[in-house]
């Protein structure tokens, strides 16, 4: 989801940028999300853990479901894209064109893509801890997700 916002503007196809009620409404839809989040992440360290009904009530939609919206619903990525990436972008087109504004955005999106599965590479090699730590940290990652979804919503509310 954030490679193709960013093809599309390094594209040139951004007409404006979002407003202030766009960004307010925003926050508020992002920080329920957030908070839908956080109670999905302490309801599952709640649960006993059967690793039988894990692997067979896993949906393969739902992990992609999830990432397209934690990218669309959260304002620090459209600031993002709507400043820096929009200022980078636009000084790779007035220097080689729309092809350089666009290989910009396939170096932006391989840069990311090397620390993300850097990242799950790393988390993977910790799997062994898993059934120690996840009891543990689930709860703490669910509240801080949750304290987050509050911040934004009432940023949201409030203007």
């Amino acid at each position: 989801t954030m490679g193709i916002l960013m093809v599309t503007f390094a594209a040139g196809l951004a007409l404006a940028p979002p407003g202030p009620v766009f960004l307010r409404i925003l926050k508020i839809v992002g920080g329920l999300f957030l908070l839908f989040l956080a109670g999905d992440a302490i309801r599952t360290a709640l649960k006993p853990v059967d690793p039988a009904a894990t692997a067979s009530s896993r949906h393969g939609g739902t992990p992609f479901l999830r990432g397209v919206f934690a990218v669309l619903l959260n304002p620090g990525a459209w600031v993002f894209l709507i400043t820096t990436a929009s200022a980078v972008f636009a000084t790779a087109e007035h220097n080689g064109g729309r092809p350089l504004a666009l290989s910009t955005a396939v170096a932006m999106l391989a840069g990311v893509a090397l620390i993300d599965g850097t990242m799950v590479l790393l988390g993977d090699g910790f799997s062994r801890f898993e059934r120690s730590f996840t009891p543990l940290l689930s709860p703490i990652l669910g509240v801080a997700l949750a304290v987050f979804g509050v911040i934004l919503l009432v940023q949201g509310i409030r203007g």
